[in-house]
């Protein structure tokens, strides 16, 4: 009657998809891939421990939390990301694998 069409669009929150029932582990894949891209440019630089450090404390366990303050993550998801964070700290250099200090 009045013209107007009805559209359909998916609501963002925190730049996430508003979740509809369960929260599944492929709502989150924006997150997962944010956080990669910056694991990745930072494997490329040179960095010290400390400086590794700080961007893994600044970003890589931020970034997540920010998230989580309204969403609930999968387990797996979390599981997923602190691989990612073990395998930054802990990785290779120069083709070694870095120690591994036993706490």
């Amino acid at each position: 009657m009045l013209g107007v069409q009805r559209v359909d669009f998916e609501a963002k929150y925190l730049g996430l998809t508003t979740p509809m029932g369960r929260l599944k582990r492929g709502v989150f894949q924006p997150l997962q891939e944010r956080f990669q891209k910056r694991m990745t440019a930072w494997k490329e630089k040179d960095l010290s421990a400390a400086g590794e450090e700080v961007l893994i404390k600044a970003m890589a366990q931020a970034l997540p939390n920010y998230v989580m303050s309204v969403f609930k993550l999968p387990v797996t998801l979390c599981d997923d990301l602190m691989k990612h964070i073990r395998a930054y700290w802990w990785g290779s250099e120069n083709g070694c694998r870095k120690v591994q200090w036993v706490p």
